[in-house]
């Protein structure tokens, strides 16, 4: 597998061997688009449906559906509805499919 080319870019003066290098740039095309992951945000929507799951050190998850504008009101509506007798460890809010 080939190494990928640089974008272009601006490099700094640096010493390469005990030579100083002055600064130049390399490479061509534009810096490619990050692949992390992007987090839509739920805010600003109204009468949103998520499930929101809760995660407990022992025993089965909890899930509830609940309508919510930003991730804040649905944790907000849900944790009433916990059945567990322990605090959560985690959380996790996904977006229902309509």
């Amino acid at each position: 597998m080939n190494r990928k080319s640089p974008y272009h870019h601006p490099v700094s003066g640096h010493y390469r061997q005990g030579k100083w290098v002055e600064k130049y740039e390399r490479g061509k095309g534009n810096k490619p688009r990050d692949n992390a992951l992007i987090i839509k945000s739920l805010k600003g929507k109204k009468g949103l449906n998520v499930n929101v799951s809760y995660y407990f050190a022992s025993g089965p998850r909890e899930t509830y559906n609940v309508a919510a504008k930003n991730p804040t009101d649905a944790i907000t509506e849900s944790i009433p509805r916990i059945q567990q007798p322990m605090i959560p460890i985690r959380a996790q809010i996904r977006r229902r499919s309509t």
